[in-house]
């Protein structure tokens, strides 16, 4: 819906954050429903009661959830250390396979210095020239230059060798 024409989709700061909380809520859910199902196909597992998911901490006389038998945070959210894992044990197995690279580049937008950008923010939708009250055309401008180095460097023979 961000790319439609409606502009209010675009120009709403609030309204792509709450949609892709609401995606992870269903896919929290989903996840925990599959683990549920899963565990309710062994005969041997039980549904925990409600005093079981309750536990009193050791170090006072306040309670917490019993974190052995649930799941309070979805393993997927991107920021914990299973996600940093995760692509760690991916970069450790394209560095096997392919050896070290001989080109590591880090990309950073520069927003405020890109000249293109500010010409495309003064013609479309609003004529907000401020960057970040335009995430959506940002984003679509970087990812657009992103492509265009990609293609440079791959074209050029010298470099790609």
């Amino acid at each position: 819906m961000i790319l439609l024409n409606d502009l209010r989709f675009r120009l709403d700061h609030y309204w792509s954050t709450y949609t892709y909380l609401q995606l992870e809520k269903l896919r929290h859910y989903q996840n925990t429903q599959r683990i549920l199902h899963k565990k309710n196909i062994d005969e041997s597992h039980r549904l925990p009661l409600a005093i079981e998911l309750i536990q009193q901490s050791n170090y006072s006389n306040t309670y917490y959830i019993n974190e052995d038998i649930t799941i309070p945070i979805p393993i997927f959210i991107r920021t914990g250390d299973f996600y940093f894992h995760e692509k760690e044990l991916h970069l450790n197995s394209m560095l096997q396979k392919f050896g070290l690279p001989t080109l590591f580049i880090t990309l950073l937008m520069a927003e405020s210095k890109w000249i293109e950008l500010q010409e495309i923010l003064q013609q479309t939708d609003n004529n907000n020239t401020i960057p970040t009250n335009r995430p959506l055309h940002c984003a679509l401008h970087f990812i657009n230059r992103f492509r265009s180095l990609k293609k440079e460097v791959w074209k050029n023979e010298r470099i790609s060798d």
